[in-house]
């Protein structure tokens, strides 16, 4: 089930915020149960990680609509609201989106 914040401007959002947290799930999941896993991967941690990774899209809540749905290359001026809103995003060698 897709997450509403994220659905109400752009459906494929909530699908991919809802895979995020599932694999996200399974691969801590699988870190616990491994021979060296870490005492902090625990139930709490689990928990946490599932309410929390969908967060990873959040500046997407503050793009227009006209970045952030827009089929093919931004404008300068649309690639500048993108970096603002997602400073973690890396970039290409010249400034720009990487290809």
């Amino acid at each position: 089930m897709p997450l509403p914040i994220a659905e109400s401007r752009d459906p494929e959002t909530g699908y991919h915020l809802e895979r995020i947290r599932n694999h996200s799930l399974i691969l801590a999941r699988a870190l616990a149960g491994g021979p060296s896993a870490p005492e902090e991967i625990d139930q709490a941690f689990l928990d946490n990680l599932f309410l929390t990774s969908v967060l990873r899209d959040i500046g997407k809540v503050g793009i227009p609509d006209n970045a952030l749905l827009k089929q093919g290359s931004l404008t300068p001026a649309e690639f500048t609201v993108m970096q603002g809103a997602l400073p973690h995003r890396p970039q290409g060698p010249c400034g720009g989106p990487p290809s």
